[in-house]
């Protein structure tokens, strides 16, 4: 997956205007894929991706806001060296 050129932005996509299912499993996607490789956190930064993370941290779905946070705090780590 990570070797596919606009993957994230897919993902970014699904977020966006997605189902909540679709939400939630692009949420495991990005969480899995941002642990695994810098570059992609970095590429899910670049995407507006912690941005739209922070708003759906706050939705009904528990799921879908408890993997948000996750991600959140997955790419604020990369973002800042480690530090956050």
């Amino acid at each position: 997956m990570r070797k596919l050129i606009g993957f994230v932005n897919v993902l970014s996509e699904v977020l966006r205007a997605g189902s909540p299912r679709g939400i939630e499993h692009a949420l495991l996607v990005l969480n899995y894929l941002c642990s695994d490789s810098r570059e992609m956190a970095f590429t899910a930064i670049k995407e507006g991706i912690l941005d739209l993370c922070s708003v759906l941290a706050g939705h009904m779905n528990p799921n879908i806001g408890k993997n948000a946070m996750e991600l959140v705090l997955r790419l604020e780590k990369e973002q800042f060296g480690g530090y956050s």
